[in-house]
């Protein structure tokens, strides 16, 4: 079975969860700008620059290409979230708070004990 590449699905997660721009997130990365747009749009890239994002984003590469990264998967609930109705209805500041709680949960349960 061969594994899929998500390394764009779960750079985008990331960026979405920093609240990045595409120049923030070059900067935070430390890896220019038309690098990480490239990387956004085929998900390819040369391993020195695999590295950088999996030390910056603190995954692991395997995670980072062929997993579903905790950035990734707080993208996926924050998405289901829009759906239903009772998240949508709070203020910005009170989903941004949720938002954040739950992340800090995920990564809890990432780490374990």
């Amino acid at each position: 079975m061969e594994n899929a590449n998500h390394l764009s699905e779960n750079l985008r997660a990331y960026q979405r969860a920093q609240g990045k721009s595409l120049t923030g997130l070059s900067a935070e990365l430390g890896i220019a700008r038309s690098t990480v747009q490239s990387v956004l749009s085929d998900g390819n890239t040369t391993l020195d620059t695999l590295i950088r994002i999996a030390h910056a984003t603190n995954s692991t590469l395997d995670e980072l290409v062929f997993g579903d990264t905790p950035a990734r998967r707080l993208d996926d609930i924050q998405s289901f979230l829009e759906q239903v109705g009772w998240f949508i209805r709070l203020p910005a500041e009170k989903q941004e708070k949720f938002l954040f709680y739950l992340q800090e949960m995920l990564k809890l349960l990432e780490h374990g004990p």
